[in-house]
């Protein structure tokens, strides 16, 4: 005790720890303090045992704050943990390999057929696949600690969420669910049900990526059910992204599959229609496709394909069973495919082919073998691009009840390979339609079976609501084929027997289209007419009316076409129906000779036009420019038909157009420039018919000119050697035309009278009669042109008789009958033979 202080000591001693104050200094003035820039601290004044107790305090402190520091930081590592552990991943492929995570606990060891999980992604807080958690080890088939949840869960609460289409939210109730269930045998089935349903709300949420994983993982499980269930959902989107064999080939594996599920049997049956109807689709949209034939389609021709959903009003124990049962019954062909007769009633010539596995080779061999018939491989024995022998590829089918080609085209299509029995019965040829040497060839098969598919569905779709498109669908497929009577046929039943579809426009246009291409333009102004007329309101009434127009002019309703064609212009849609139908109104007028209204039309058309390469263009302004001939305006015409002259004329409309040029020419009096534009003709090689036509314009140019020997002598030359009697008359026409300008009528004469011997019924014969009769009458040579005209009425229509008439008058007034040449000036010809035995006409004296 002796050695260590007393207490009184200690904390006096602490008194020296401030410095001791000077003595004061008796009446002297208070000091200066100065203030130094750093204190000093006087360690010296310390003892050890101050020294020793205030280091301890110091390393006291330190610990303490180390202490608590490592308690919070344990704290907040074992929440991570936890809030990682219940980041819990869902299966996503079913045999890929897990990535390698490090374990914070080594003593946790997974087993080796672990499978990979995707993450929670706080967030959208819904599970992404293909993505794991960096803190914590695979734990997908761990069981879920039972932690008690804040909202209530269950399979009713989570189906009444699909059913809502509250799909998100039903997405994590069925996730939450799936954890729930430990990885058992007895708990798979509905384990893989639960990722059916995920997938489902995947799709309608939108997220197409883990809906296609959640599918594959379901259309690998072990329940054929549920493998049928996931394959259709598979195609359906397939379809979407127009993988169109590849849908097909999904559609046929639920066929296949889809009769294991013990339900009622009409539920089956339309779950087969429905996949039947997914395959004629998507055949039909890759034919077309390959076709180019896939653009403009009606949108109500493809329909989205609705849910299948065997599940609804099923509980726990009733969902259970549906998904246990049916693998039993593909059990029965574990070893070989087995393939029988069919049972019951109207099972004549039907087959009962079950396969598991088994390669489609195999299988068509054995049933080739049942049914006596052939089976012949296109591909040639051929590897697939991946090595893979086509005919090695394994398959999975029920078919309890179904004919022999069902059974080789559902066999096939489900392993992607297409087959069908020739027209005998007697062989099964088997193709891969995705390898093809000849395009042509390749199409023409397409057709074939696409054709072959929709009338095999129609057949057992009576009360189905999509028979109109099925019926559609034949008419664009028949249309390629070039059998256009059955197409329109097709057509034709959609609109007539389905007049509230909507379809039926679109097949009256399609139906109206073909008339066109078949020139049966009042078949198709008849449909075009009943699609204005009946569905005003639709996008394609106004289109229609077009095509309307287009039909009534081809079939010489020129008045009722320019009408319907003015309507269109009226209705201003685009600047390209005015265009089209401002064409349409001056080609109507043209032909009806309405040359005032073919002018403005024409003009019109002519200011709206962008393009003025199109040959359209060129030839309006060809018959702008005959309009205006026949207006007889030459200066206009000039300018149109220089114009027309510019474009990529046929050689017909250049030489129409050169001709009608060189008469605007002729009538404004400008004869060099038309023998000029005739002369730039000379190097054309161009048929007789043509060079005739130009041969008689220079002939009329030249005797315009006055030049009347040097045209006779070219239609001389050129006429003698003519074989065709309709030249040679033209060509003695305008010969005698030159001998009357330079007053020899005998040549004229002669010159008619053979060309009038050899000439056949028609207008160009009346005119050479006329001709020819006048010139008689010149030389005095009555009787002769009396019989020339008798010859004329007897050989001609109603039309052709008054100016012949005319031409009898004046020879029997020559003649000094009066009585004849009145009767025929009233038209009371009796169109005796002998005009002499026309009676006379009592009280009426016309001797001058």
């Amino acid at each position: 005790m002796g050695d260590h202080p007393e207490d009184n000591d200690v904390f006096s001693s602490l008194v020296s720890f401030t410095a001791e104050p000077e003595p004061p200094v008796p009446n002297a003035a208070p000091p200066i303090r100065l203030h130094p820039g750093r204190p000093s601290l006087h360690l010296d004044r310390f003892s050890t045992t101050q020294k020793i107790l205030g280091l301890g305090i110091l390393i006291t402190a330190v610990g303490l704050i180390y202490g608590l520091a490592a308690r919070l930081g344990h704290k907040d590592q074992t929440g991570g943990a936890s809030q990682t552990e219940q980041r819990a991943e869902l299966p996503a492929i079913i045999g890929s390999p897990a990535p390698q995570q490090p374990a914070p606990r080594p003593q946790t060891q997974l087993p080796a057929q672990h499978l990979p999980q995707g993450a929670w992604d706080s967030r959208r807080e819904t599970p992404r696949l293909g993505t794991s958690s960096p803190a914590q080890p695979e734990l997908g088939d761990l069981p879920e600690p039972s932690i008690p949840s804040p909202e209530p869960l269950s399979l009713q609460l989570a189906n009444k969420l699909y059913q809502n289409r509250e799909y998100e939210h039903a997405f994590i109730a069925y996730d939450k669910l799936h954890r729930r269930l430990s990885a058992t045998e007895e708990n798979q089935p509905v384990r893989d049900f639960l990722l059916l349903r995920m997938a489902l709300c995947s799709n309608k949420s939108g997220d197409v990526s883990q809906a296609d994983n959640l599918f594959r993982t379901v259309s690998l499980s072990r329940l054929p059910i549920l493998r049928a269930l996931a394959r259709y959902y598979q195609g359906t989107m397939l379809l979407e992204r127009k993988r169109f064999w590849e849908a097909a080939g999904r559609a046929y594996q639920t066929i296949g599959l889809i009769g294991v599920a013990e339900i009622d049997d009409k539920w089956v049956q339309a779950v087969q229609q429905q996949c039947w109807f997914l395959v004629c689709e998507a055949v039909s949209r890759n034919l077309l496709s390959l076709s180019d034939a896939d653009s403009g389609l009606p949108s109500d021709l493809w329909n989205r394909h609705p849910d299948i959903d065997p599940f609804v009003d099923m509980d726990e124990a009733q969902l259970r069973v549906f998904l246990a049962s049916g693998s039993e019954k593909l059990d029965e062909a574990a070893l070989s495919p087995q393939i029988n007769p069919a049972a019951g009633k109207n099972a004549t010539g039907r087959w009962s082919v079950v396969c598991n596995g088994a390669s489609i080779e195999e299988l068509l061999s054995r049933f080739a073998a049942k049914a006596g018939l052939d089976v012949r491989w296109m591909d040639n024995g051929k590897a697939g691009p991946d090595d893979e022998n086509v005919r090695k590829r394994p398959v999975y089918l029920y078919l309890p009840s179904v004919t022999a080609q069902q059974a080789v085209s559902v066999a096939a299509g489900g392993v992607g390979l297409m087959a069908r029995l020739d027209d005998n019965g007697g062989s099964i040829a088997v193709v891969d339609p995705t390898s093809y040497s000849s395009l042509a060839d390749h199409t023409k098969l397409l057709i074939e079976e696409s054709i072959s598919l929709w009338q095999r569905f129609l057949l057992t779709a009576d009360s189905d609501q999509r028979v109109p498109n099925g019926h559609f669908t034949l008419g664009l497929l028949q249309t390629l084929q070039g059998r256009l009577d059955e197409a329109i046929s097709e057509f034709k039943l959609v609109a007539n027997r389905f007049p509230k579809h909507g379809l039926a426009p679109r097949a009256l246009l399609e139906s109206g289209k073909l008339k066109v291409r078949l020139r049966d333009y009042v078949g198709a102004h008849a449909d075009l007419k009943q699609l204005v007329e009946v569905y005003p309101e639709t996008d394609l009434a106004d289109t229609a009316c077009l095509y309307l127009a287009d039909a009534t002019m081809k079939a010489g309703m020129f008045e009722e076409a320019g009408g319907l064609y003015q309507k269109v212009y009226n209705q201003g849609l685009s600047v390209e129906s005015q265009i089209t139908s401002s064409l349409g109104v001056g080609r109507c007028a043209y032909e009806v000779g309405d040359y005032e209204r073919t002018a403005q039309w024409l003009n019109r058309y002519v200011s709206l036009v962008r393009d003025q390469n199109q040959p359209e263009f060129y030839a309006a302004c060809l018959m702008l420019g005959k309009s205006y001939l026949a207006l007889h305006k030459p200066q206009q015409a000039h300018v149109s038909l220089r114009l027309a002259l510019k474009g990529d004329l046929s050689r017909q409309q250049y030489v129409e157009t050169v001709g009608v040029l060189v008469r605007a020419y002729i009538e404004q009096g400008h004869l060099l420039d038309a023998l000029q534009t005739l002369e730039g003709t000379n190097g054309w090689q161009l048929s007789q018919q043509e060079s005739i036509e130009l041969l008689l314009l220079r002939a009329q140019v030249l005797r315009s000119m006055g030049l009347t020997d040097k045209a006779a002598s070219l239609l001389q030359e050129k006429g003698q050697f003519l074989p065709n009697p309709d030249l040679k008359g033209r060509v003695a026409l305008e010969l005698a035309a030159c001998w009357n300008t330079n007053g020899d009528i005998e040549s004229a004469r002669k010159t008619l009278s053979d060309a009038f011997a050899m000439s056949e019924p028609g207008p160009q014969a009346q005119q050479i009669g006329r001709e020819l009769a006048r010139a008689c009458l010149r030389l005095g040579q009555v009787g002769q042109a009396i019989s020339v005209c008798s010859q004329l009425l007897e050989r001609g229509t109603t039309a052709d008789k008054p100016p012949v008439l005319e031409l009898l008058a004046e020879a029997y007034r020559k003649q000094g009958q009066y009585d004849r040449a009145m009767a025929a000036m009233l038209n009371q010809y009796d169109g005796t033979t002998d005009p002499n035995a026309v009676p006379k006409t009592r009280g009426v004296n016309l001797t001058p």
